[in-house]
């Protein structure tokens, strides 16, 4: 299928000098045409953008930390504890809906109607989410930028999103704290021999029997910190589900579980309680070593839910679950300068404890 109007952005100056030359056509097959951290552009962009749609849960976080005033809505509803730790303007925004990912709960029409300037989608980049974006920009005549969001490219998608909302100085500040707290995680798990990573799964899901695949954008930080995502033996690159006899061959070394964020159900909360106590459960080498952990997830996740720059918060987090003998503290100062900058919030030492430590390790 063929997708028009789309151009690469590589700086604000070259956005605003193409925009005016569209239509170009281009292959909606093809992925790679929007290279990781850049984003595509359906329409014309407006002189000025005052007030942004975000088609899914990570868009929403990525316009929440650069320009919060702009962002119209949340996705999904926010549960009371996320709400607890964003700012009053944050916190209390409506529900929206949205139009990218599973089951979307918005319609062209409903976006139209809430007068945005901008529909701005960010994260995974496929044939799908192409063909979706030039079809809502058709239908409602409101200009729809899409940012591949790889995780390994955060601090060019900050830079980006700054250019793309007006607030360039706000992308740079936050890409230059990205890039340095993963320039110093990177140098030390480079030291780590590759006989010494550990072997990881990821249970998402009420019964941790959903995961994401190597190379998923889900579970893309458990890659980047070196250790070996075991679901990589099977085929594909997106989420699937798998069987118990699935994982108990596997048998891996540390298990990560999801906690859900953008809704108000824990499931992993019962995976804990009831899930673990299963006597299949109960052989793997994992759970005998204690090396369980349930990822924190207030305001948004650390590891996903969703897959946005709100994962920068988990690398040290997961690095110290990972790697305890390298990282013998949990980077306080990171932690607590990270939710300064991005979510602009202050956190008391009770809550950094409830945050660092309350994660339902076992």
């Amino acid at each position: 299928m063929t997708v028009r109007h789309w151009v690469r952005l590589l700086t604000w100056g070259a956005l605003l000098a193409v925009a005016a030359m569209l239509p170009v056509a281009a292959n909606a097959a093809d992925d790679s045409q929007v290279a990781p951290g850049e984003a595509a552009i359906w329409g014309t962009l407006p002189p000025k953008i005052d007030r942004v749609f975000a088609a899914g849960p990570p868009a929403s976080v990525l316009v929440a930390v650069i320009a919060p005033e702009k962002l119209i809505g949340w996705p999904l509803e926010l549960s009371a504890k996320a709400k607890a730790l964003l700012p009053p303007d944050l916190a209390a925004l409506q529900t929206v809906g949205h139009l990218a990912g599973r089951g979307s709960t918005s319609s062209p029409e409903a976006v139209a109607a809430l007068r945005p300037d901008l529909i701005l989608d960010a994260g995974e980049v496929s044939a799908t989410y192409l063909t979706m974006a030039e079809r809502v920009q058709r239908q409602t005549g409101i200009t729809y930028a899409l940012i591949n969001g790889r995780f390994v490219n955060t601090p060019t998608i900050l830079r980006q999103a700054g250019k793309l909302l007006g607030h360039p100085d706000r992308g740079e500040e936050l890409a230059l704290f990205a890039e340095g707290l993963m320039a110093e995680i990177s140098r030390k798990i480079a030291t780590v021999p590759q006989s010494d990573r550990p072997r990881v799964y990821f249970a998402r899901g009420p019964h941790g029997l959903e995961t994401g695949l190597r190379g998923s954008i889900n579970s893309e930080l458990i890659e980047y910190l070196g250790a070996v995502n075991i679901a990589g033996e099977k085929e594909g690159t997106g989420i699937a589900t798998v069987s118990m006899e699935q994982v108990m061959r596997w048998d891996p070394d540390v298990i990560l579980v999801e906690a859900p964020t953008f809704v108000a159900q824990e499931e992993s909360a019962s995976f804990f309680k009831d899930g673990l106590q299963k006597d299949s459960w109960q052989q793997l080498r994992a759970v005998r070593n204690h090396r369980v952990f349930l990822a924190p997830a207030l305001p948004f996740g650390w590891i996903d839910a969703p897959p946005s720059v709100n994962r920068i918060v988990g690398l040290p987090w997961l690095a110290g679950k990972l790697y305890p003998d390298l990282f013998k503290d949990v980077m306080r100062q990171q932690i607590l300068t990270f939710y300064q900058k991005f979510y602009r919030v202050t956190l008391s030492d009770e809550q950094l404890d409830h945050l660092v430590k309350g994660d339902a390790s076992i």
